[in-house]
């Protein structure tokens, strides 16, 4: 059997057992997985005329995108440019076989949509990155790949849950600009090697000390009023570039001669009160 991209879906012989009258398939969960494997991965483009970005791959493997309009192109290597256009706004499936190959996205293009889960990402994916405020992505931090290093989603309508003990060891960045994801945690269950956290949410909810944080992190953005952060700016890592809470509750004590040397911005929205300062130098 194929799919509409010419690729087989099932190869496997079906085993029926008669017994008692009774038709059992043995081997159809091992069918509707190659099945499901073979289908790739789909992405539904919502709304929009072209797409562009770039795809990464495993090395020395070639993946196949096949763009909905019955056109497709093949990519290989790391970092090699996509660029489609449709012609038209509309709505269309991508399918993209191989796709256990894959380990790198971004999309680009302003205003483009694409609609997908977490959890249907290839499980070799890395690196996601999409800059249109206009994409869904919907799913759970424990939904991720679990080499996934990199989450960028600049959609304002993506609803991202979990907590941060979920994220995947080796994440180093983490942003997401959806007021509707909600995010917990401590700020000690961030793997060690994370050096960015930026959570636009307002529902989230992150406490801890400064002193928690990874020795690596250079950027902490919580805009959750319900966060409660607490510590010296002497405590920051040495690396720490910007420093944005907009929690009234957190707690923040030091002398601005505390701040890391590379320091260039800090906000703290503390008590109710604004407070704002962008450390051009020291």
């Amino acid at each position: 059997l194929t799919d509409v991209t010419g690729v087989q879906t099932c190869a496997l012989p079906i085993w029926i057992d008669c017994r008692k009258g009774e038709y059992v398939m043995a081997s159809y969960l091992q069918l509707m997985q190659m099945a499901a494997a073979n289908r790739g991965w789909q992405l539904d483009v919502v709304n929009s005329t072209s797409i562009a970005g770039v795809v990464s791959t495993l090395t020395g493997e070639t993946i196949t995108v096949h763009w909905g309009d019955g056109t497709s192109n093949t990519y290989s290597g790391t970092d090699q440019a996509y660029s489609h256009n449709y012609g038209s706004a509309g709505n269309r499936v991508i399918t993209v076989t191989n796709h256990n190959a894959l380990t790198k996205l971004t999309m680009t293009t302003a205003g483009a949509c694409l609609s997908f889960t977490l959890a249907s990402m290839p499980r070799s994916m890395t690196y996601l990155y999409l800059t249109s405020t206009s994409s869904t992505i919907t799913g759970a931090l424990s939904d991720l790949p679990s080499g996934m290093t990199y989450l960028n989603l600049s959609s304002t309508s993506s609803t991202i849950t979990g907590a941060l003990s979920d994220l995947p060891s080796g994440m180093t960045y983490l942003s997401l600009y959806s007021t509707s994801s909600t995010i917990t945690g401590a700020l000690s269950d961030l793997p060690s090697g994370m050096t960015v956290l930026h959570l636009y949410s307002t529902s989230s909810t992150i406490t801890g000390a400064l002193s928690d944080l990874p020795s690596g992190m250079t950027v902490l953005h919580l805009y959750s009023t319900s966060s409660t952060i607490t510590g010296a700016l002497s405590d920051l890592p040495s690396g720490m570039t910007v420093l944005h809470l907009s929690n009234t509750t957190s707690t923040i004590t030091g002398a601005l001669s505390d701040l890391p040397s590379g320091m260039i911005y800090l906000h703290l929205e503390i008590e109710e009160r604004r407070v704002g300062k962008e450390c051009r130098s020291r």
